[in-house]
Protein backbone atom coordinates (compact mmCIF):
# COMPACT_ATOMS: atom_id res chain seq x y z
CA UNK A 1 0.00 0.00 0.00
CA UNK A 2 2.31 2.41 0.71
CA UNK A 3 4.75 1.58 -2.12
CA UNK A 4 1.37 2.31 -4.40
CA UNK A 5 1.22 5.71 -2.38
CA UNK A 6 4.73 6.41 -3.26
CA UNK A 7 4.38 5.98 -7.17
CA UNK A 8 1.53 8.17 -7.08
CA UNK A 9 3.31 11.11 -5.52
CA UNK A 10 6.57 10.35 -7.47
CA UNK A 11 4.00 10.89 -10.52
CA UNK A 12 2.76 14.03 -9.30
CA UNK A 13 5.91 15.64 -8.55
CA UNK A 14 6.85 14.85 -12.27
CA UNK A 15 4.07 16.38 -13.60
CA UNK A 16 4.28 19.45 -11.88
CA UNK A 17 7.87 19.29 -12.33
CA UNK A 18 7.30 19.07 -16.85
CA UNK A 19 4.43 21.89 -15.91
CA UNK A 20 6.72 23.99 -14.51
CA UNK A 21 9.56 23.70 -17.08
CA UNK A 22 7.11 24.51 -20.12
CA UNK A 23 5.16 27.01 -18.61
CA UNK A 24 7.72 29.16 -19.22
CA UNK A 25 9.00 31.31 -22.90
CA UNK A 26 12.55 30.56 -24.27
CA UNK A 27 15.06 32.44 -23.09
CA UNK A 28 16.33 34.82 -26.07
CA UNK A 29 19.07 32.60 -28.84
CA UNK A 30 22.42 34.06 -29.27
CA UNK A 31 23.18 35.62 -32.45
CA UNK A 32 26.54 34.97 -34.29
CA UNK A 33 28.16 36.97 -36.65
CA UNK A 34 26.55 37.18 -40.05
CA UNK A 35 29.12 34.90 -42.63
CA UNK A 36 29.36 35.44 -46.32
CA UNK A 37 30.42 33.60 -48.59
CA UNK A 38 30.48 35.90 -52.20
CA UNK A 39 26.99 37.33 -51.68
CA UNK A 40 25.33 34.66 -49.76
CA UNK A 41 24.82 35.43 -46.22
CA UNK A 42 24.65 33.19 -43.55
CA UNK A 43 22.91 33.94 -39.91
CA UNK A 44 23.25 30.71 -36.79
CA UNK A 45 21.97 31.09 -33.59
CA UNK A 46 21.87 28.84 -30.30
CA UNK A 47 18.83 28.00 -28.66
CA UNK A 48 20.20 28.46 -25.01
CA UNK A 49 19.14 24.99 -24.28
CA UNK A 50 15.59 26.09 -23.91
CA UNK A 51 12.20 24.84 -25.15
CA UNK A 52 11.81 26.06 -28.19
CA UNK A 53 8.69 25.17 -30.78
CA UNK A 54 10.62 27.37 -33.73
CA UNK A 55 12.46 30.64 -34.66
CA UNK A 56 11.60 33.63 -36.23
CA UNK A 57 14.31 35.98 -38.24
CA UNK A 58 13.59 40.04 -37.59
CA UNK A 59 16.02 42.14 -40.21
CA UNK A 60 15.11 46.16 -40.98
CA UNK A 61 17.57 48.38 -43.22
CA UNK A 62 20.57 49.81 -41.59
CA UNK A 63 21.05 52.63 -40.14
CA UNK A 64 17.73 53.22 -40.79
CA UNK A 65 15.56 50.89 -38.79
CA UNK A 66 13.04 50.95 -41.64
CA UNK A 67 11.14 47.88 -43.38
CA UNK A 68 11.13 45.67 -40.18
CA UNK A 69 10.09 42.25 -42.02
CA UNK A 70 10.30 39.06 -40.38
CA UNK A 71 10.76 35.33 -41.75
CA UNK A 72 9.17 32.36 -40.17
CA UNK A 73 11.73 29.96 -39.46
CA UNK A 74 10.61 26.49 -37.77
CA UNK A 75 12.81 25.06 -35.68
CA UNK A 76 16.13 25.54 -38.35
CA UNK A 77 19.06 27.53 -36.06
CA UNK A 78 20.14 29.18 -39.19
CA UNK A 79 19.15 30.84 -42.25
CA UNK A 80 20.92 31.96 -46.15
CA UNK A 81 20.07 34.24 -48.01
CA UNK A 82 21.35 35.30 -51.36
CA UNK A 83 21.65 39.42 -51.38
CA UNK A 84 22.83 42.23 -53.63
CA UNK A 85 26.21 44.23 -53.01
CA UNK A 86 24.77 47.28 -51.40
CA UNK A 87 22.27 45.63 -49.17
CA UNK A 88 22.35 46.98 -45.05
CA UNK A 89 20.51 45.36 -42.51
CA UNK A 90 20.35 45.10 -39.20
CA UNK A 91 19.51 41.44 -38.09
CA UNK A 92 17.91 39.22 -34.87
CA UNK A 93 16.29 36.23 -33.81
CA UNK A 94 13.67 35.75 -31.72
CA UNK A 95 12.69 32.30 -29.85
CA UNK A 96 9.13 30.64 -29.52
CA UNK A 97 7.01 28.17 -28.06
CA UNK A 98 3.61 27.52 -26.76
CA UNK A 99 3.30 29.50 -23.89
CA UNK A 100 5.46 33.03 -25.71
CA UNK A 101 7.94 34.46 -26.99
CA UNK A 102 11.64 35.04 -25.99
CA UNK A 103 13.14 38.31 -25.80
CA UNK A 104 15.27 39.39 -29.13
CA UNK A 105 18.36 38.10 -29.21
CA UNK A 106 21.93 40.45 -29.41
CA UNK A 107 21.35 42.35 -32.81
CA UNK A 108 24.17 41.80 -35.42
CA UNK A 109 24.00 44.69 -38.67
CA UNK A 110 26.11 44.24 -41.91
CA UNK A 111 26.47 46.08 -45.28
CA UNK A 112 27.38 44.16 -47.65
CA UNK A 113 30.23 46.25 -49.69
CA UNK A 114 31.98 44.08 -52.30
CA UNK A 115 34.29 46.67 -54.25
CA UNK A 116 37.15 46.95 -56.65
CA UNK A 117 39.25 50.02 -55.59
CA UNK A 118 41.27 52.02 -57.79
CA UNK A 119 44.14 54.23 -55.84
CA UNK A 120 45.69 56.86 -57.45
CA UNK A 121 48.62 58.96 -56.84
CA UNK A 122 48.08 62.73 -56.94
CA UNK A 123 50.35 65.88 -57.64
CA UNK A 124 51.63 67.97 -55.52
CA UNK A 125 49.65 70.88 -57.10
CA UNK A 126 46.88 68.37 -55.55
CA UNK A 127 44.85 67.15 -58.80
CA UNK A 128 45.47 63.59 -60.56
CA UNK A 129 48.13 63.79 -62.77
CA UNK A 130 47.77 62.99 -66.79
CA UNK A 131 48.49 59.02 -66.56
CA UNK A 132 46.25 58.80 -63.37
CA UNK A 133 43.73 60.97 -64.82
CA UNK A 134 44.13 59.25 -67.84
CA UNK A 135 43.27 56.00 -65.81
CA UNK A 136 40.41 57.39 -63.84
CA UNK A 137 38.91 59.02 -67.58
CA UNK A 138 38.79 55.07 -69.54
CA UNK A 139 37.21 53.45 -66.20
CA UNK A 140 34.47 56.10 -65.59
CA UNK A 141 34.28 55.73 -69.75
CA UNK A 142 34.03 51.75 -69.49
CA UNK A 143 31.41 52.13 -66.71
CA UNK A 144 29.23 54.96 -69.24
CA UNK A 145 29.32 52.51 -71.64
CA UNK A 146 27.70 49.07 -69.82
CA UNK A 147 30.76 46.84 -69.97
CA UNK A 148 29.98 46.50 -65.91
CA UNK A 149 26.41 46.14 -66.42
CA UNK A 150 26.26 42.70 -65.27
CA UNK A 151 27.74 43.00 -62.42
CA UNK A 152 26.81 46.18 -61.16
CA UNK A 153 24.40 44.30 -58.41
CA UNK A 154 27.80 42.38 -57.41
CA UNK A 155 30.43 44.14 -57.45
CA UNK A 156 30.69 48.34 -57.13
CA UNK A 157 33.75 50.13 -58.18
CA UNK A 158 35.49 52.99 -55.74
CA UNK A 159 37.78 55.26 -56.89
CA UNK A 160 40.29 57.28 -54.50
CA UNK A 161 42.82 60.44 -55.51
CA UNK A 162 45.42 59.74 -52.75
CA UNK A 163 45.73 62.45 -49.85
CA UNK A 164 46.81 65.84 -50.88
CA UNK A 165 50.00 67.66 -50.23
CA UNK A 166 52.52 65.27 -50.70
CA UNK A 167 55.80 66.57 -51.61
CA UNK A 168 58.38 64.45 -52.54
CA UNK A 169 57.97 60.69 -54.19
CA UNK A 170 58.58 58.86 -50.99
CA UNK A 171 56.08 60.26 -48.94
CA UNK A 172 53.55 59.53 -51.49
CA UNK A 173 54.46 56.15 -51.22
CA UNK A 174 54.29 55.93 -47.70
CA UNK A 175 50.45 57.46 -48.41
CA UNK A 176 49.58 54.20 -50.55
CA UNK A 177 50.99 52.19 -48.22
CA UNK A 178 49.62 53.40 -45.39
CA UNK A 179 45.96 53.34 -47.10
CA UNK A 180 46.90 49.54 -48.07
CA UNK A 181 48.01 47.97 -45.04
CA UNK A 182 46.79 50.31 -42.61
CA UNK A 183 48.91 52.59 -39.98
CA UNK A 184 50.54 49.29 -38.63
CA UNK A 185 53.29 48.57 -41.60
CA UNK A 186 55.53 46.66 -40.78
CA UNK A 187 55.19 44.87 -36.92
CA UNK A 188 51.93 43.79 -37.64
CA UNK A 189 51.80 43.13 -41.00
CA UNK A 190 50.28 39.29 -40.46
CA UNK A 191 47.64 40.56 -37.86
CA UNK A 192 43.81 41.87 -37.46
CA UNK A 193 44.97 45.22 -35.74
CA UNK A 194 45.95 45.84 -39.56
CA UNK A 195 43.30 49.05 -40.77
CA UNK A 196 43.60 49.20 -44.37
CA UNK A 197 42.12 48.01 -47.72
CA UNK A 198 44.59 45.01 -47.62
CA UNK A 199 42.82 43.28 -44.53
CA UNK A 200 39.26 44.14 -45.96
CA UNK A 201 37.57 41.31 -47.39
CA UNK A 202 35.20 43.72 -49.33
CA UNK A 203 38.14 44.39 -51.53
CA UNK A 204 38.55 42.39 -53.94
CA UNK A 205 40.87 43.71 -56.63
CA UNK A 206 42.85 46.96 -56.35
CA UNK A 207 43.17 48.93 -59.80
CA UNK A 208 46.56 51.83 -59.17
CA UNK A 209 48.40 53.43 -62.06
CA UNK A 210 52.28 53.88 -62.07
CA UNK A 211 54.93 51.74 -61.54
CA UNK A 212 55.93 53.23 -57.97
CA UNK A 213 52.22 52.96 -56.90
CA UNK A 214 52.46 49.20 -58.00
CA UNK A 215 56.06 48.73 -55.69
CA UNK A 216 54.27 50.83 -52.75
CA UNK A 217 51.35 48.37 -53.02
CA UNK A 218 53.21 44.91 -53.34
CA UNK A 219 56.32 45.57 -50.76
CA UNK A 220 55.00 43.30 -48.00
CA UNK A 221 54.06 39.54 -47.98
CA UNK A 222 50.26 38.77 -46.70
CA UNK A 223 48.28 36.31 -46.75
CA UNK A 224 44.82 36.22 -48.85
CA UNK A 225 46.35 39.04 -51.63
CA UNK A 226 43.81 41.14 -53.30
CA UNK A 227 44.63 41.07 -57.46
CA UNK A 228 46.82 44.07 -58.40
CA UNK A 229 46.25 45.64 -61.42
CA UNK A 230 48.85 48.05 -62.68
CA UNK A 231 47.21 50.69 -65.06
CA UNK A 232 50.61 52.37 -66.33
CA UNK A 233 53.47 50.28 -64.87
CA UNK A 234 55.88 48.75 -67.22
CA UNK A 235 59.06 47.78 -64.81
CA UNK A 236 59.97 44.60 -65.38
CA UNK A 237 60.88 43.86 -61.87
CA UNK A 238 56.65 43.80 -61.40
CA UNK A 239 56.44 40.78 -63.41
CA UNK A 240 57.85 38.88 -59.74
CA UNK A 241 54.48 39.60 -58.31
CA UNK A 242 52.32 36.85 -58.85
CA UNK A 243 49.01 38.84 -57.54
CA UNK A 244 50.33 42.04 -59.62
CA UNK A 245 48.60 42.11 -63.57
CA UNK A 246 50.28 45.02 -65.74
CA UNK A 247 48.45 46.28 -68.41
CA UNK A 248 50.99 47.35 -70.78
CA UNK A 249 54.23 44.82 -71.37
CA UNK A 250 57.03 45.11 -69.89
CA UNK A 251 60.66 47.59 -70.13
CA UNK A 252 61.99 44.19 -71.71
CA UNK A 253 60.00 44.30 -74.63
CA UNK A 254 60.36 47.98 -74.84
CA UNK A 255 64.26 47.76 -74.73
CA UNK A 256 63.77 44.98 -77.65
CA UNK A 257 61.69 47.39 -79.74
CA UNK A 258 64.48 49.85 -79.46
CA UNK A 259 67.39 48.02 -79.86
CA UNK A 260 65.49 46.08 -83.24
CA UNK A 261 64.77 49.77 -84.48
CA UNK A 262 68.21 50.97 -83.88
CA UNK A 263 69.89 47.97 -85.47
CA UNK A 264 67.23 48.19 -88.63
CA UNK A 265 68.29 51.92 -88.63
CA UNK A 266 71.85 50.64 -89.10
CA UNK A 267 71.62 47.87 -91.98
CA UNK A 268 69.45 50.37 -93.97
CA UNK A 269 72.52 52.95 -93.83
CA UNK A 270 74.64 50.06 -94.33
CA UNK A 271 77.15 51.72 -91.57
CA UNK A 272 77.73 52.10 -87.62
CA UNK A 273 75.11 53.83 -86.13
CA UNK A 274 76.33 55.37 -82.97
CA UNK A 275 73.53 56.15 -79.92
CA UNK A 276 74.40 57.18 -76.58
CA UNK A 277 71.94 56.76 -73.45
CA UNK A 278 70.58 59.76 -71.56
CA UNK A 279 68.93 58.62 -67.77
CA UNK A 280 66.94 61.52 -66.04
CA UNK A 281 67.75 60.95 -62.11
CA UNK A 282 64.58 61.99 -60.94
CA UNK A 283 63.52 59.15 -58.43
CA UNK A 284 60.67 58.10 -60.74
CA UNK A 285 62.48 57.29 -63.93
CA UNK A 286 64.77 55.46 -61.69
CA UNK A 287 61.75 53.18 -60.53
CA UNK A 288 59.78 53.52 -64.32
CA UNK A 289 63.11 52.73 -66.61
CA UNK A 290 66.48 51.85 -64.78
CA UNK A 291 65.77 48.00 -65.96
CA UNK A 292 65.03 49.71 -69.43
CA UNK A 293 68.47 51.09 -69.38
CA UNK A 294 69.77 47.75 -67.94
CA UNK A 295 68.46 45.73 -70.65
CA UNK A 296 69.49 48.18 -73.50
CA UNK A 297 73.08 47.74 -72.06
CA UNK A 298 72.91 44.09 -71.97
CA UNK A 299 71.92 44.15 -75.66
CA UNK A 300 74.51 46.60 -76.62
CA UNK A 301 77.32 44.06 -74.62
CA UNK A 302 75.88 41.42 -76.90
CA UNK A 303 76.03 43.23 -80.12
CA UNK A 304 79.63 43.95 -79.21
CA UNK A 305 80.51 40.41 -78.48
CA UNK A 306 78.92 39.51 -81.19
CA UNK A 307 80.60 41.43 -84.02
CA UNK A 308 84.35 41.02 -82.33
CA UNK A 309 83.67 37.00 -82.62
CA UNK A 310 82.62 37.20 -86.08
CA UNK A 311 85.73 39.72 -86.91
CA UNK A 312 87.89 36.79 -85.29
CA UNK A 313 86.32 34.28 -87.86
CA UNK A 314 86.00 36.24 -90.95
CA UNK A 315 88.70 39.41 -90.04
CA UNK A 316 85.11 40.76 -91.06
CA UNK A 317 84.26 44.39 -89.19
CA UNK A 318 82.38 46.11 -91.56
CA UNK A 319 78.95 44.82 -90.25
CA UNK A 320 76.41 47.34 -89.94
CA UNK A 321 74.83 47.55 -86.10
CA UNK A 322 73.61 49.45 -83.80
CA UNK A 323 76.87 51.24 -80.99
CA UNK A 324 76.27 52.67 -77.64
CA UNK A 325 78.95 55.09 -77.38
CA UNK A 326 78.11 56.56 -73.97
CA UNK A 327 75.70 57.20 -71.03
CA UNK A 328 75.11 60.52 -69.49
CA UNK A 329 72.89 61.07 -65.61
CA UNK A 330 70.48 64.54 -66.39
CA UNK A 331 69.18 65.83 -63.56
CA UNK A 332 67.20 68.09 -65.29
CA UNK A 333 69.27 71.77 -64.41
CA UNK A 334 70.30 74.02 -67.28
CA UNK A 335 73.80 73.37 -66.80
CA UNK A 336 73.42 69.69 -66.82
CA UNK A 337 71.57 69.89 -70.04
CA UNK A 338 74.51 72.38 -71.82
CA UNK A 339 76.87 69.33 -70.47
CA UNK A 340 74.94 67.02 -72.16
CA UNK A 341 74.89 69.18 -75.72
CA UNK A 342 78.99 69.31 -75.20
CA UNK A 343 79.47 65.47 -74.80
CA UNK A 344 77.22 65.45 -77.98
CA UNK A 345 79.64 67.64 -79.66
CA UNK A 346 82.21 64.75 -79.20
CA UNK A 347 80.50 61.89 -79.08
CA UNK A 348 79.21 62.96 -82.23
CA UNK A 349 75.99 60.19 -81.76
CA UNK A 350 73.71 59.80 -84.79
CA UNK A 351 70.62 58.84 -81.76
CA UNK A 352 70.59 60.56 -78.41
CA UNK A 353 68.05 57.45 -76.73
CA UNK A 354 65.94 59.73 -73.68
CA UNK A 355 64.86 57.44 -70.40
CA UNK A 356 62.69 59.93 -68.70
CA UNK A 357 59.73 62.35 -68.42
CA UNK A 358 58.59 64.16 -71.38
CA UNK A 359 59.07 67.88 -69.76
CA UNK A 360 63.27 66.88 -69.08
CA UNK A 361 62.84 65.34 -72.49
CA UNK A 362 62.08 68.70 -74.21
CA UNK A 363 65.07 70.85 -72.27
CA UNK A 364 67.76 68.47 -73.78
CA UNK A 365 65.27 68.80 -77.13
CA UNK A 366 65.83 72.65 -76.99
CA UNK A 367 69.33 72.48 -76.62
CA UNK A 368 69.82 70.51 -79.42
CA UNK A 369 67.40 70.42 -82.03
CA UNK A 370 69.54 69.60 -84.89
CA UNK A 371 70.32 65.73 -83.69
CA UNK A 372 67.77 62.97 -84.12
CA UNK A 373 66.24 62.12 -80.60
CA UNK A 374 64.61 58.59 -79.96
CA UNK A 375 62.10 58.59 -76.36
CA UNK A 376 59.96 56.05 -74.35
CA UNK A 377 56.89 55.83 -74.34
CA UNK A 378 54.99 58.78 -72.10
CA UNK A 379 53.25 61.21 -72.53
CA UNK A 380 53.67 63.91 -75.36
CA UNK A 381 52.91 66.94 -77.58
CA UNK A 382 54.15 66.51 -80.73
CA UNK A 383 53.88 70.66 -81.26
CA UNK A 384 57.27 70.50 -79.16
CA UNK A 385 58.90 68.54 -81.93
CA UNK A 386 57.13 69.30 -85.20
CA UNK A 387 59.92 70.99 -86.71
CA UNK A 388 62.63 68.45 -85.65
CA UNK A 389 63.48 64.10 -85.91
CA UNK A 390 61.97 63.03 -82.69
CA UNK A 391 61.01 59.43 -82.73
CA UNK A 392 59.03 58.20 -79.53
CA UNK A 393 58.21 54.68 -78.67
CA UNK A 394 53.96 54.09 -77.93
CA UNK A 395 51.90 51.16 -77.36
CA UNK A 396 49.50 50.10 -80.13
CA UNK A 397 46.73 51.75 -80.09
CA UNK A 398 47.99 55.06 -78.20
CA UNK A 399 48.86 56.33 -81.18
CA UNK A 400 46.91 59.56 -80.17
CA UNK A 401 49.25 61.00 -77.95
CA UNK A 402 48.12 63.51 -75.54
CA UNK A 403 46.85 63.56 -71.69
CA UNK A 404 44.56 60.72 -71.69
CA UNK A 405 46.31 58.78 -74.18
CA UNK A 406 46.51 56.42 -71.25
CA UNK A 407 43.18 55.93 -70.98
CA UNK A 408 42.51 52.84 -73.27
CA UNK A 409 44.16 50.93 -69.95
CA UNK A 410 41.44 52.40 -67.30
CA UNK A 411 38.86 50.98 -70.04
CA UNK A 412 40.67 47.71 -70.63
CA UNK A 413 41.06 47.00 -67.12
CA UNK A 414 37.11 47.67 -66.60
CA UNK A 415 36.65 44.89 -69.50
CA UNK A 416 39.09 42.46 -68.15
CA UNK A 417 37.49 42.11 -64.64
CA UNK A 418 34.09 42.46 -66.43
CA UNK A 419 35.49 38.86 -68.24
CA UNK A 420 36.63 37.49 -64.70
CA UNK A 421 33.42 38.18 -63.11
CA UNK A 422 31.54 36.92 -65.44
CA UNK A 423 33.52 33.28 -64.99
CA UNK A 424 32.44 33.57 -61.30
CA UNK A 425 29.11 32.72 -59.69
CA UNK A 426 28.18 35.24 -57.13
CA UNK A 427 29.24 32.60 -54.20
CA UNK A 428 32.57 33.08 -55.96
CA UNK A 429 33.17 36.92 -55.83
CA UNK A 430 36.02 36.41 -53.34
CA UNK A 431 39.78 37.59 -53.33
CA UNK A 432 41.18 33.79 -53.98
CA UNK A 433 38.78 32.99 -56.54
CA UNK A 434 39.30 36.02 -58.63
CA UNK A 435 42.79 36.03 -58.20
CA UNK A 436 42.57 32.18 -59.80
CA UNK A 437 40.55 32.93 -62.79
CA UNK A 438 42.37 36.57 -63.69
CA UNK A 439 45.30 34.38 -63.68
CA UNK A 440 43.68 31.80 -66.44
CA UNK A 441 42.33 33.90 -68.67
CA UNK A 442 42.97 36.69 -71.30
CA UNK A 443 41.19 39.59 -72.30
CA UNK A 444 41.39 41.63 -76.20
CA UNK A 445 41.49 45.18 -75.31
CA UNK A 446 42.17 48.50 -77.35
CA UNK A 447 45.66 47.75 -76.43
CA UNK A 448 45.77 44.16 -77.05
CA UNK A 449 45.91 41.14 -75.20
CA UNK A 450 45.54 41.77 -71.42
CA UNK A 451 46.41 39.08 -68.83
CA UNK A 452 48.76 37.20 -67.12
CA UNK A 453 50.91 36.52 -70.14
CA UNK A 454 54.14 37.85 -71.67
CA UNK A 455 52.24 39.39 -75.05
CA UNK A 456 50.53 42.65 -73.15
CA UNK A 457 50.05 44.42 -76.41
CA UNK A 458 52.83 45.51 -78.62
CA UNK A 459 54.99 48.68 -79.24
CA UNK A 460 55.03 50.88 -82.77
CA UNK A 461 56.93 53.89 -83.25
CA UNK A 462 56.32 57.43 -84.11
CA UNK A 463 57.94 59.94 -85.53
CA UNK A 464 56.59 63.90 -85.18
CA UNK A 465 54.86 65.73 -88.37
CA UNK A 466 53.88 68.72 -89.18
CA UNK A 467 50.30 67.94 -88.10
CA UNK A 468 50.64 65.44 -85.46
CA UNK A 469 52.07 61.35 -84.85
CA UNK A 470 52.89 58.95 -87.60
CA UNK A 471 53.62 55.39 -87.30
CA UNK A 472 56.77 54.33 -88.62
CA UNK A 473 56.34 51.07 -90.37
CA UNK A 474 59.88 49.08 -91.83
CA UNK A 475 61.14 45.95 -92.40
CA UNK A 476 64.14 44.12 -91.26
CA UNK A 477 66.71 43.72 -93.02
CA UNK A 478 68.64 40.08 -93.31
Amino acid sequence: MKKIILTKYLLMVLVLCTTSVSALPPKAPHLQEIQFEGLLGTAKWDSNFSQVDGYRLIYANYPSLTNINVIELGTATNYQQLLQNGDALYVAVQAYNVDGNSEISNIEHFKLDRKIVVLLPITNAGGTSGLDLSIKTGIEEALADGLWTDNANRVRWEIIDVVSGIENFGSQTEQLKTLYYGDELLSKISTKDIRGYVNDPNVLAVVTSSTAASLALTSEQIDNEPLIIAGTATSSVLELNKNLMMMPASNKLQADKIHQKLSNDSRTKKRLLKYMIVVDIDLKTIVYSFDLYLSLLQKAFHEEISIQQQASITSDTSKPFAQLVGTLLFDGTEKQAELISNTIDVLEPDVVFHIGLAKLFKMLYDKRPDIAWFGPENVYNYKDYQDGDVTILVLEGEEDINEVSYKNHGYDIVGFLAKVLGKLSDLELNRKRILDMASEITYEGRTGTKGFVEDRGQYIILKTTATGWKKVNYEENE
